[in-house]
């Protein structure tokens, strides 16, 4: 994996599935010097789910003992229903 590669990846996904007339609404009551795309919340989880917990299953299921404490994070957030 590439981080820069997965974090592009995700991004395109973020401008693909921004929300104008959100953003407006957002920017209206929210002012901010960063840049807005605007998601609704749903859509903000359903896009980084797949690919982040694919990562953490590969983890889980690595040879070492420390690749499985690495995942640990993402996998609670999983089963608390947090993604």
């Amino acid at each position: 994996m590439h981080l820069q590669t997965e974090k592009q990846y995700l991004l395109d996904q973020i401008k693909h599935n921004a929300d104008p007339g959100l953003k407006k609404v957002i920017s209206s009551v929210i002012p901010t010097g960063l840049r807005m795309y605007a998601l609704r919340a749903p859509v903000l989880r359903e896009i980084g789910r797949e690919d982040l917990l694919a990562l953490a299953e590969a983890m889980w299921d690595g040879k070492s003992r420390d690749e499985p404490t690495v995942a640990l994070g993402p996998r609670r957030a999983r089963e608390q229903g947090l993604v």
